[in-house]
């Protein structure tokens, strides 16, 4: 979960807190890097895989690099071309440089300028960064292919574009790296147009020239491109994941309060499921098709909003003629995800672990009525009308309650009043009070506490929906992804109306309160910092996030109200004179001589004063 929505989270689950303790007591632009670098394959080594503690640091050897790889591979001239290949639902090139991933387009999405979506950043982000990358650890030496020459062995026609088309079978591509001497590397893509994960076969070609692998890594350390208008809320999304050992595993790249401050590097060994980089909406995970022990490093820097993936495997490179991967590239879709069958759907931003399971039924739910109703705007609003449909009944028992305590005050500021100088008795006559009225004084919150989890699944489930994502609504909301725009004043400063409707019907709501009647004094005060701050701190929170949730809590604010007006027709506010005659009768029964003395009658008030002046149905102590 992004820190946003943690610190949104946070001040509503606060501010909704002092709600209702008080309507209980009184009213119902990124930095680039130099351009890539062109220096020889053992000028950038790479930074040391920490050795797992349970392993001894003499048998764990490092992927420092300690001897040149020119003189096991060719190098490649930088001209040799590039091999495109095009499929329904992206498309890709790749360098015969290093054989990596050097663009990455996916097909059905688009820019705000309508370019293509593109994962891989078109200025690398620092120096020595690749795409599927690959270094071999030999005895002595590393052996770093990021930039060694791979020679097409087929696959690939003679225009250089592999296209496949919708429906046809995956195609395979094979790439060759030779050693000097005899031996090579390959690497084998296979791309299915069905799908957007692309497998990745690694394979070693023996010979003189290629001496024994004892360990190898593979890297994605591109980072990933930000794709959408709103920057800073792509950015406060950038997560990295893994699945070591069964257990996720995430870290912020987004920097500040709760992604860190700084770079920061992190090894995990064991049994790897998967690696992931994500944006708000896209992502790219490594996937080793078959578990095996190793170490997952997961590396980000927030000052240029960079992240990088690694696998190295410790284990000698024998006993399987190949090493299998998979490269997912795709949006962050939760349906999508799930046909990995990796658990690689933890990457979805759906709250909480208690709060993932209801989000997951409001998306299903979002997405069944969208097949009848081809405007996620729409939805929203139903959705909206269903959870204040669904909780009516909570919502009615809670302002019951409220209205119960409120026919009670006068009685309790009777009790109050007698029993100034003695607290604990003071409380027992309430929690006698309470039960002879069949009144429960946490039932005003506690329906609304039930809700909450609802709620924040509502805005976990609207916020992360790749659904979203572009999609138009009415008139000037044409992004229900990003912030609302209707204009912009001098200065460049957006004007959001969204968010200010919203404030005004918070306003409205807070206004319009219970029907009870208004506090006087320190109360009074308390009421109107809550009914002007609540909106206020609404709006801030709101302003810049997208229209979709700011359209869920615009909708479910005005139908509170239209709630809040039904309930006050059925649950009519005491008389002032009903409440004064129910004063009146707690202070006749305190009017008999053996009464329990008030301030005015018995200064002196021992245990024998005022044994005796119990009410009836009250115990003695």
């Amino acid at each position: 979960m992004d820190r946003r929505t943690q610190v949104a989270f946070l001040l509503i689950a606060v501010i909704l807190g002092f709600n209702l303790m008080f309507a209980e007591r009184f009213a119902p632009q990124k930095p680039r890097s130099a351009a890539r670098s062109d220096t020889l394959i053992a000028e950038v080594p790479p930074p040391a895989v920490p050795t797992p503690p349970a392993q001894d640091p003499a048998q764990e050897p490092t992927l420092e690099t300690r001897a040149s790889s020119s003189h096991v591979f060719e190098r490649a001239q930088g001209t040799e071309p590039e091999i495109e290949v095009r499929t329904p639902l992206y498309s890709l090139r790749l360098s015969r440089d290093g054989g990596v991933l050097v663009a990455l387009e996916l097909e059905k999405f688009a820019l705000a300028s309508g370019d293509r979506v593109g994962l891989i950043p078109a200025v690398p982000l620092r120096a020595g960064s690749s795409a599927l990358g690959l270094r071999l650890q030999t005895l002595d030496s590393t052996l770093d292919l990021r930039h060694a020459r791979f020679d097409v062995v087929s696959g690939v026609p003679a225009s250089g574009v592999l296209e496949i088309g919708a429906g046809e079978e995956p195609k395979r591509l094979t790439l060759r790296a030779p050693a000097k001497n005899g031996g090579a590397l390959l690497k084998h893509f296979i791309f299915d147009p069905e799908t957007y994960s692309i497998r990745v076969e690694l394979e070693l070609e023996a010979g003189a020239g290629l001496p024994r692998v004892d360990r190898f890594s593979l890297e994605w350390t591109e980072g990933l491109e930000s794709t959408e208008t709103n920057q800073k809320d792509d950015y406060a999304s950038f997560k990295l994941t893994s699945l070591v050992n069964d257990e996720v595993q995430r870290q912020g790249a987004a920097g500040g309060f709760f992604g860190g401050k700084g770079p920061k590097d992190t090894a995990l060994s064991g049994k790897i499921r998967w690696l992931s980089i994500k944006s708000k909406y896209f992502a790219v995970a490594l996937i080793p098709e078959t578990q095996e022990s190793g170490t997952a490093r997961m590396m980000s820097d927030p000052s240029n909003h960079w992240m990088g993936l690694e696998i190295a495997h410790p284990l000698p490179w024998r006993g399987r003629e190949r090493e299998v991967y998979r490269l997912y590239a795709g949006p962050v879709d939760y349906d999508i995800l799930v046909q990995e069958d990796v658990g690689l759907e933890a990457i979805v931003e759906l709250g909480w672990s208690w709060i993932r399971p209801i989000s997951k039924v409001v998306v299903a739910l979002m997405n069944f009525l969208y097949r009848f109703i081809p405007n996620y705007g729409v939805v929203i609003l139903i959705v909206s009308v269903l959870s204040k449909l669904l909780f009516w009944p909570l919502s009615e028992k809670s302002f019951r309650s409220m209205r119960e305590m409120q026919n009670l005050q006068p009685v309790m500021a009777e009790l109050k009043k007698r029993y100034s100088d003695d607290p604990q008795e003071m409380n027992r006559q309430l929690m006698q009070l309470y039960k002879q009225r069949g009144v429960n004084p946490l039932g005003g919150c506690m329906p609304l506490v039930v809700q909450m989890p609802i709620f924040f699944a509502l805005y976990s489930a609207l916020r992360a929906s790749i659904d979203l994502r572009n999609a138009p609504f009415m008139l000037w909301m044409d992004n229900l992804a990003a912030p609302d725009l209707l204009f912009s004043l001098p200065g460049g400063f957006p004007f959001r109306l969204l968010p200010l409707l919203m404030g005004a019907a918070m306003i409205w709501q807070s206004k319009m309160g219970s029907g009870m009647a208004p506090a006087t004094g320190p109360a009074a005060q308390q009421q109107a910092i809550m009914k002007w701050a609540m909106p206020v701190v609404f709006i801030f929170i709101f302003y810049g996030m997208p229209s979709g949730l700011v359209l869920y809590w615009l909708v479910n604010t005005v139908l509170s109200v239209w709630q809040q007006l039904m309930i006050n027709r059925k649950y009519a506010t005491p008389s002032a004179a009903g409440a004064a005659a129910v004063a009146e009768e707690l202070g006749s029964q305190g009017s008999d001589s053996d009464a329990a003395p008030g301030r005015d009658n018995g200064r002196k008030r021992g245990r024998g004063a005022r044994k005796g002046t119990r009410r009836a149905g009250s115990k003695p102590r």
